[in-house]
């Protein structure tokens, strides 16, 4: 079962997103902090990440140039962000995300952007 790392600080959304992953046959990992998640993500216990944006702890940039330069990290990742909150998509995209949705979303819009990246990282 292909894993899904969420980086969310919101019970709410957590609980619908796990709902709906494991509707598609995906399994949610939950990650309590940014640094929780560079962890999983060293450690290639997971095959995508969705991070929200505002992190508390670490800015979405910081934590995707971790992953991407000093873990070396090539998982797919998806930011969620505000329909507001455009100029950190966009920051984020260039820091080496690799797709978005803004919130609140579509949960079918979600997995399709899950399975379209999924399958182009397995190839």
């Amino acid at each position: 079962m292909l894993k899904v790392l969420i980086c969310e600080q919101r019970p709410i959304l957590l609980t619908v997103l796990e709902y709906r992953l494991r509707q598609y046959g995906l399994q949610m990992v939950r990650a309590r902090s940014p640094g929780d998640a560079l962890r999983r993500v060293h450690d290639r216990s997971v095959d995508l990440v969705l991070a929200d944006v505002c992190q508390p702890e670490m800015n979405i940039c910081t934590f995707i140039g971790l992953m991407r330069e000093d873990i070396g990290s090539t998982i797919p990742i998806i930011v969620m962000a505000e329909q507001e909150n455009r100029a950190a998509i966009v920051a984020a995209l260039e820091a080496g995300a690799d797709d978005f949705v803004f919130q609140p979303f579509r949960p079918v819009e979600l997995i399709l952007r899950i399975e379209i990246l999924l399958e182009k990282s397995l190839k």
